[in-house]
């Protein structure tokens, strides 16, 4: 792991098909404090996020190592924080997209950030559990912060539940650490260069498609072979099968087809998991 190297990364948690992580606005607040505090002493850089009711999204840099561990503390944290004795966080399991060049970073910025609008909740701005607010128009806050440093251990304790050592300057508002203090929001503007492109995007209601393009490739895997298994069990419940060895071939073309469109699936895992061959596995998976 030591060779490892820094990537870009989207990463998000399974959508909780029968339950939610985030019910009450005490919730969400307790979502925003935990990754500040999850945040702390990992070797990661935030650029995006956004919190939903039953999952949540990140684009970061970091070591997949490093990001897959960023996941499990601040899921841990939440499990700690969000009151709740039938929590369903430990189901949650971390899907990691790769960053592969600047147009895919921006596709995947406003992607994260529109999923509010999606779910046809408010737009990226109003909605509160987001860092759109962060690009270029950081002083449409109405609350006025206070920083770390102002408060008292046992403020910091009463307001943020926590006994971690945080960075003095880190501003807090509204019972949460704002993402300003250490999201870098300063990447992403220059990326998109100015606010008009930037508002042209959010409001690019092709963007899920394109994001679906990019993390869709022929050469990029969603969920590991174990993990994809799993979740294939309500698939082959529906199909009437126990698994593949059951299949015929048409019934495995359909599940390339599944495989790509449902899991994300590349290629070379839906000719490992199916036992089709890779010409077939594009055909039917959608790639020509």
């Amino acid at each position: 792991m030591e060779n490892e190297s820094r990537k870009y990364w989207h990463l998000c948690s399974d959508e909780l098909p029968d339950n939610l992580i985030f019910k009450t606005v005490e919730d969400f607040r307790q979502g925003m404090n935990s990754i500040p505090i999850a945040l702390q002493g990992m070797n990661i850089m935030i650029f995006c996020f956004t919190l939903m009711n039953n999952h949540f999204h990140f684009l970061l840099s970091g070591k997949k190592a490093e990001a897959i561990r960023f996941f499990c503390k601040l899921k841990s944290r939440l499990g700690k924080c969000i009151q709740n004795t039938s929590h369903p966080l430990r189901r949650l399991k971390p899907v990691l997209v790769e960053i592969t060049s600047p147009e895919m970073f921006k596709t995947e910025v406003v992607y994260i950030l529109r999923n509010c609008l999606k779910a046809r909740i408010c737009d990226p701005y109003t909605y509160p559990w987001n860092t759109c607010r962060l690009y270029f128009h950081r002083n449409i806050f109405d609350a006025k912060p206070y920083r770390i440093e102002e408060m008292s251990r046992k403020q910091i304790k009463s307001d943020l539940s926590t006994w971690v050592d945080l960075p003095s300057e880190y501003l807090v508002a509204n019972g949460y650490i704002l993402p300003e203090s250490y999201v870098n929001y300063r990447k992403v503007e220059e990326l998109f260069a100015s606010p008009v492109e930037f508002f042209w995007q959010l409001s690019n209601w092709k963007v899920e498609q394109e994001s679906a393009r990019y993390e869709m490739s022929e050469n990029r895997a969603m969920y590991d072979d174990t993990t994809l298994m799993e979740k294939l069990n309500k698939d082959f419940e529906y199909y009437g099968v126990k698994g593949f060895d059951e299949m015929d071939a048409t019934m495995r073309r359909i599940f390339a087809r599944l495989l790509r469109n449902k899991y994300g699936s590349d290629v070379k895992q839906i000719c490992r998991i199916c036992g089709l061959d890779s010409e077939t596995v594009k055909r039917f998976g959608g790639w020509k």
